[in-house]
C-alpha cells in the first residue's frame, strides 16, 4: 500500500511484486508510464499487479525536492489555496487516482487541498504537512498517514516546544530535503523520548473514530535508523549495479556521520517506533502494510514480507498483520467485495506457502506459487520472473555507475 516505482519497473518491479504474491499496488508519486504499466496489464500484454495510481507530489513552497535529480514528472508546487485547487483538478484530469500530499504545505494549501478533492470525489494521502496537526487533518478526511508522520508531536508531553520547533525550520535551498530531515530528526528524537500514553489514547480515539488509516513503513525507517545492515543482502542481485553502489555509499555517510550516541539514538528510535504502531493497533487505529519502495535496501515485493514481519515483532499478532496487506487493504480501497479475501466470489490473488504464516510471520516467504487475477504462477514460472527480473538488472557486461552519496531519505530519487 505504499510504493514509488521507477521508470524500469515494468522488467524488474512488475515481475517482482508478482513473483512475491502482491497482487494490487498503491504508487504513491503518479509518473506517467504507471498509466501505461496499468492499460498493458489491463490488456493482458504485461503480467504484472493492479495499480492505484496517486498524483504528482503536491508540496509547498520550497518543495522538498528542489534537487537537480531528472524525474519522470516534477513535483507540483503551491503556495496557496487557490494554486492547490488547480493542481487537484490538473491531477484529475491526468488520470490520479488520488490526491498525494507532501511534508511543506502550508494550512491554506492544505485545506484547499482537501476541499476540492472532496468536491472532485478525491482522497486525499500522503505525508501529514509539518503545520497541520494530524488530529486536524484526519478530522478534515484525509485519506491515509504514510510513514507516522504527525503522530509523534500530538503524543508528547513537550508539544508546546514541538511545535515551536517545527515552526522555525529553515529549508536550505541548496539541500532542501537534508536540511528538513536533519531539522525533524531533532524534533522526533525530543518527542518519542516524551511520550505519554494518556495523550496518546485520546489522539488514537480520533483516529480510530475517523477511519484515520496509518502506513508506518517500518522497512523504511529500520533502513534510515539502522544503516548498513544489508550489505550483504542476497536480494541486492535485483538492482542495478549503480543503485547498489549508491545505496552502500549513502549508509555509509550516514554511519560516518553519526556519533555513537547518534547511533544508539537511532537504535532506540527504531525501536519506540514499533512501541507507537502497537500501541496504535492496540487502540484500534486501522494500519496498512507498506514499504516505501525506491528508498534504500528496499525491495519491490520482497520487502513487504519484511514489513509483515517488522509488525509482528512489534507485538501485533501474525493474523493482524496478514490482515493489513489483504482483507483491510483491499477494505480501504474500497474493494472488499471483490478482493482480499478467499471466496467463491472474489478475484482469485492468491499466495500459495509451503508452512503456516500464523505460526511464523516469516512463512509468507516460503512461496510455492501465485495466482494472480485468476492466472496460475507455478513454481518454475515463478523463477522465471525471478531470473528475468536479476538478470534485466544487472546484464552481462554493464559497468556499474558512480553516484554521490546525499543526506536525506536515502530514496533513488534524492541521489542526483
Amino acid at each position: 500500500m505504499h510504493s514509488s516505482s521507477d521508470g524500469s519497473g515494468d522488467k524488474i518491479d512488475v515481475p517482482l511484486y508478482v513473483a512475491n504474491g502482491v497482487t494490487t499496488v498503491r504508487e504513491m508519486w503518479g509518473h506517467p508510464y504507471l498509466h501505461d504499466w496499468r492499460r498493458r496489464v489491463d490488456a493482458g500484454t504485461l503480467l504484472g499487479p493492479r495499480f492505484v495510481i496517486g498524483s504528482a507530489i503536491i508540496d509547498g513552497s520550497p518543495t522538498l525536492w528542489n534537487d537537480p535529480a531528472a524525474r519522470p514528472s516534477a513535483p507540483i508546487v503551491v503556495a496557496n489555496a487557490a494554486e492547490a485547487r488547480r493542481a487537484v483538478r490538473q491531477s484529475k484530469q491526468d488520470g490520479a487516482d488520488f490526491i498525494k500530499i507532501y511534508s511543506r504545505l502550508t494550512k491554506d494549501a492544505f485545506n484547499g487541498i482537501v476541499d476540492e478533492a472532496q468536491r472532485q470525489r478525491l482522497p486525499v494521502a500522503g505525508h501529514c504537512p509539518d503545520m497541520v496537526p494530524l488530529a486536524a487533518a484526519s478530522d478534515a478526511g484525509m485519506w491515509s498517514f504514510e510513514h507516522l508522520d504527525g503522530a509523534w508531536w500530538l503524543t508528547t508531553s513537550r508539544q508546546s516546544a514541538i511545535w515551536r520547533g517545527l515552526k522555525q525550520i529553515k529549508i536550505n535551498p541548496a539541500d532542501a530535503y537534508g536540511s528538513w530531515f536533519q531539522q525533524i530528526g531533532v524534533l522526533e528524537w525530543e518527542a518519542a523520548t516524551t511520550y505519554r500514553s494518556d495523550i496518546a489514547e485520546r489522539l488514537f480515539a480520533r483516529l480510530r473514530r475517523n477511519q484515520s488509516w496509518q502506513v508506518p513503513t517500518l522497512t523504511m525507517y529500520q533502513n534510515l535508523d539502522l544503516p548498513g545492515s544489508d550489505y550483504g543482502d542476497p536480494r541486492l542481485k535485483y538492482v542495478s549495479a549503480g543503485t547498489a553502489a549508491f545505496w552502500k555509499m549513502w549508509a555509509d555517510a550516514r554511519k560516518a556521520e553519526r556519533t555513537p550516541a547518534e547511533v544508539a539514538e537511532h537504535r532506540a528510535l527504531f525501536g519506540l517506533r514499533q512501541q507507537l504502531v502497537l500501541a496504535m493497533h492496540s487502540a484500534g487505529v486501522p494500519l496498512l502494510a507498506g514499504t516505501d519502495t525506491g528508498t534504500t535496501y528496499l525491495y519491490p515485493g520482497f520487502s513487504l514480507h519484511d514489513e509483515l514481519a517488522l509488525l509482528v515483532d512489534a507485538g501485533i499478532p501474525p493474523m493482524d498483520a496478514l490482515r493489513a496487506a489483504t482483507y483491510d487493504a483491499a477494505r480501504f480501497l474500497g474493494l472488499q467485495k471483490s478482493q482480499g479475501a478467499v471466496h467463491e466470489s472474489k478475484t482469485a490473488d492468491l499466495v500459495v506457502l509451503d508452512a503456516d504464516p500464523i505460526a511464523d510471520i516469516r512463512n509468507t516467504q516460503r512461496i510455492d506459487a501465485v495466482v494472480v487475477g485468476g492466472r496460475l504462477i507455478t513454481a518454475a514460472q515463478r523463477q522465471q520472473l525471478l531470473d528475468g527480473a536479476a538478470k534485466t538488472a544487472n546484464p552481462p557486461g554493464a559497468p556499474a555507475a558512480a553516484v554521490a552519496p546525499r543526506a536525506g531519505c536515502g530514496c533513488a530519487a534524492h541521489s542526483a
